[in-house]
């Protein structure tokens, strides 16, 4: 296998596997801490149930994320050493700063896991918040170093062509940082959010209707709903940051070939790069000058503007970035229909079709974020930091990276096999019933606590 395939390929799937955790990392611990607070409120058992199996899952995410994000950090430095020798003052700080809210996590996810009997009951829910501090700081640490290979700033470059008067900070908050970190945090809401309604609307499927999977299933649909308007928000800004910094990706994703004032969104369709065209597609007029510019007769441009050599490629990443938007549409429109339906049944609803599209809005929220980064990456190539290196300069070239790859994936292999396992025993485990009763009995047998 070609060294370059071999590098890529390795750095694609360890990302495409580690950003689910990501995500899991910084959603679980807030369900963590609404059904903890609900049950120390409401006194509902319902609620504390919830938590101990959340809990559980969370502690074994947590494990397998901290596994796959560790080989994905050692992957860099043995499948792009050229890169990170390069890159390494701007982007080696915030991969220094994600350790450290790595071990915030690990200390009071030990805490949060055993200290359930020997903390009182605020004391002990307070120590969850440092689990969605350092989930959240961890992945935003990440992606500051995604975002400086996005818009490379902070540094030149010597007449020898080596790095010089590094600005540390400013490399970090490069001009795509708060765009990639905003939307990339309301999607992980929203599909983590879809994926705890998803586990409790199969359940409902199933002929579990019980308090137990309806207020499982509202906590997840509660969530989604404060989420959808802020992927609104963060989307237009993200398009704007496009037109502004990465205009070579807008235009592949649109794709736009010729610059245009007024310029059309394409939905669907098939790019055809030697007629420098989109075929069959759906075009709604001055869309693209709207979001980019919030002008309808804005001038975007085009990829005829770029050198051949450094233009993405629209069929790499098209196909992917309208799937990503249509289930975004798909899940948006989900949730009014949620509610109308909550008010019809004056409450949780059991309407099987619905739960059926919840269910399934389950995958397709992670589907989504898939997506997502597939765009982001495949509209920096040939790069593999914007401007500066291409993807051929910054691999390795070291014999045997085929057997790495094989390697590393057998190993994404058998995590993924470990989770479903540890998941599938969780979730077949003891029936609602008897949770809700333990429940009960250590509410009523809560006494004295250490603190």
């Amino acid at each position: 296998m070609d060294n370059l395939i071999a590098a890529r390929g390795v750095f694609g799937m360890s990302l495409s596997f580690h950003i689910m955790f990501a995500a899991l990392g910084v959603v679980m611990p807030f369900f963590l801490l609404l059904s903890q607070g609900l049950y120390l409120k409401k006194k509902d058992p319902v609620y504390l149930a919830l938590n101990k199996k959340w809990t559980t899952a969370f502690a074994i995410t947590y494990a397998i994320g901290a596994v796959s994000g560790t080989v994905l950090t050692f992957g860099l430095g043995l499948f792009w050493p050229r890169f990170m020798d390069f890159a390494g003052p701007m982007i080696g700080v915030p991969l220094s700063i994600e350790v450290m809210f790595f071990l915030l996590e690990a200390i009071f996810l030990g805490i949060y896991l055993f200290g359930r009997d020997l903390l009182s009951p605020w004391v002990h829910w307070l120590s969850a918040v440092p689990l969605l501090v350092g989930g959240f700081a961890s992945m935003v640490v990440v992606i500051l170093a995604n975002s400086w290979m996005n818009t490379p700033v902070g540094f030149t470059l010597d007449e020898a062509g080596q790095v010089a008067d590094v600005e540390v900070f400013r490399a970090m908050f490069s001009p795509s940082w708060y765009a990639e970190t905003s939307h990339m945090t309301v999607a992980a809401f929203e599909a983590v959010g879809f994926a705890f309604a998803a586990i409790y609307a199969w359940g409902m499927i199933r002929g579990r209707h019980d308090e137990y999977h309806k207020k499982g299933f509202f906590m997840g649909m509660i969530v989604v709903t404060l989420a959808a308007p802020l992927m609104i928000f963060s989307g237009d800004h993200t398009a704007r940051q496009l037109a502004a910094n990465e205009p070579a990706k807008l235009a592949a994703i649109e794709p736009l070939y010729e610059t245009e004032a007024g310029a059309g969104i394409s939905i669907g369709g098939i790019p055809d790069n030697e007629a420098g065209e989109v075929k069959y597609d759906i075009e709604i007029p001055y869309m693209l000058s709207i979001l980019s510019y919030d002008d309808p007769n804005a001038t975007v441009q085009g990829l005829n503007e770029f050198p051949e050599d450094e233009r993405p490629n629209p069929l790499a990443m098209w196909w992917a970035y309208d799937a990503m938007t249509g289930i975004g549409f798909f899940l948006a429109a989900l949730i009014p229909v949620f509610w109308i339906f909550y008010w019809r049944y004056r409450g949780v609803p059991t309407y099987r079709p619905l739960l059926y599209a919840i269910t399934l809005s389950g995958f397709l929220g992670f589907l989504a974020i898939e997506l997502g980064w597939l765009t982001t990456e495949e509209g920096r190539q040939p790069w593999v930091a914007q401007g500066v290196m291409r993807i051929e300069e910054g691999y390795t070239l070291a014999p045997g990276i085929g057997v790495a790859f094989i390697a590393f994936a057998l190993l994404y292999l058998f995590l993924a096999s470990t989770l479903i396992w540890l998941l599938k025993r969780i979730a077949t485990g003891a029936p609602p019933e008897e949770e809700v009763e333990e429940a009960q009995r250590q509410e009523e047998s809560e006494g004295a606590y250490a603190l």
